[in-house]
């Protein structure tokens, strides 16, 4: 079974025994994941989708009218798998999880990859080239429908993997809405379009999206009534967006000196340099309020900055000073899927390059590996 994204909003109700009044509780997947569903179906009689509900949305009763000699067995061998669970009466009072929240991972250490993409194996099972096909994306969102048990044992897991978990709950979540490039008057139409929608107008915002901070009626709304038109549309999810800090223009003064060495983390002696290859990026992966903040500060500073969604941006890379080719090869081959003869095409040419376009999360793992490979590389963003 392979759970890719969306477990499904109804919780379904556990399978009832009649052998007693002891019920086996899941509390959270714990280390587990979807391998675990398949095994279950031999004590739980349910649709495996059933299962796997119970198991994300916990909190949930998986077993009741259990004697509790059985329910004891059970807890006992589902513990050994990594599953979080216990024995309660059933009268004993529980909290029941609710599928209401979503999950994105965003990627901060790129030296445990390989260890990031097998926790997705298991957590979703499905296989390694998938799982490196779904971190890549940005936001990488996973799963859906899941509780706020099922967050925090993701967190638990993947935290120090160097991988965080950004979590969001659809009722409250706000959104923005982007118009791709087309031509003027397909842009037109679409803006009158807006004009129907109730309240959106209120919302637009010429510098950026389309439509800001907007609620998911607002979404829904919009997508209907702009979908006949055949314009490229994104809605990013405040919760999942990320953002690049870019220092677009400023003096080197010993202000904005202290500025950058906190913001980008830098010795104050190597900042002079960055204002020779302006724009730069100073930050990479902040949150929304974290990025108004942070701009913020730079503007008191006397500098100007900018924000770039993460999600929009694709890059190419150049690699130089090649030594071994060869070493290179698997890197290539795994990472964009090229085959050897074509890697090592690219990778005898003077100015060895790599069109892409790759999203920010390809990139920055393929310019890590190989580095680590022996090759100095420099990412190009495509604009």
């Amino acid at each position: 079974m392979h759970i890719h994204s969306r477990v499904g909003p109804t919780k379904p109700a556990p399978h009832r025994m009649a052998r007693g009044a002891a019920r086996v509780v899941v509390q959270s997947i714990g280390n587990s994941g979807v391998g675990l569903v398949r095994s279950l179906r031999r004590v739980v009689p349910l649709p495996e989708p059933d299962i796997a509900a119970l198991l994300f949305q916990a909190p949930s009763a998986l077993l009741t009218g259990l004697d509790r000699f059985t329910a004891d067995m059970i807890v006992g061998s589902l513990r050994e798998t990594g599953l979080d669970c216990a024995v309660f009466d059933d009268d004993a009072d529980m909290e029941e999880g609710i599928g209401d929240h979503e999950v994105a991972l965003h990627i901060q250490d790129f030296t445990r990859m390989l260890a990031i993409v097998r926790e997705v194996m298991c957590v979703l099972g499905i296989d390694e080239r998938n799982a490196r096909q779904l971190i890549c994306a940005v936001p990488a969102v996973f799963l859906s429908d899941v509780s706020a048990a099922t967050v925090n044992a993701l967190r638990a897991r993947f935290v120090p993997l160097g991988a965080g978990i950004d979590a969001s709950r659809a009722e409250s979540a706000r959104f923005d809405l982007f118009l791709g490039r087309c031509a003027p008057a397909l842009r037109e139409r679409a803006l009158a379009r807006l004009e129907g929608v109730a309240g959106a107008t209120d919302c637009m915002d010429a510098d950026g999206g389309l439509l800001s901070n907007i609620d998911r009626h607002t979404v829904d709304q919009v997508w209907q009534e702009l979908r006949q038109l055949a314009v490229p549309l994104r809605v990013v999810n405040r919760d999942f967006a990320r953002y690049a800090l870019i220092l677009q223009q400023g003096e080197d003064t010993p202000e904005l000196r202290r500025c950058l060495a906190q913001l980008a983390g830098l010795p104050e002696s190597v900042i002079p340099q960055l204002f020779r290859h302006l724009p730069v990026v100073l930050q990479y992966g902040l949150r929304q309020t974290d990025t108004a903040a942070a701009l913020a500060v730079l503007q008191a500073a006397g500098a100007r900055g900018s924000a770039e969604p993460i999600a929009f941006q694709r890059f190419a890379l150049t690699l130089d000073s090649i030594r071994d080719p060869a070493a290179l090869v698997p890197v290539l081959c795994e990472l964009t899927e090229l085959k050897e003869p074509d890697a090592l095409d690219i990778l005898r040419t003077p100015i060895a390059r790599l069109p892409g376009p790759f999203t920010a999360t390809q990139a920055r793992w393929l310019a890590h590996e190989l580095r680590r490979a022996g090759s100095n590389v420099e990412v190009e963003s495509l604009l």
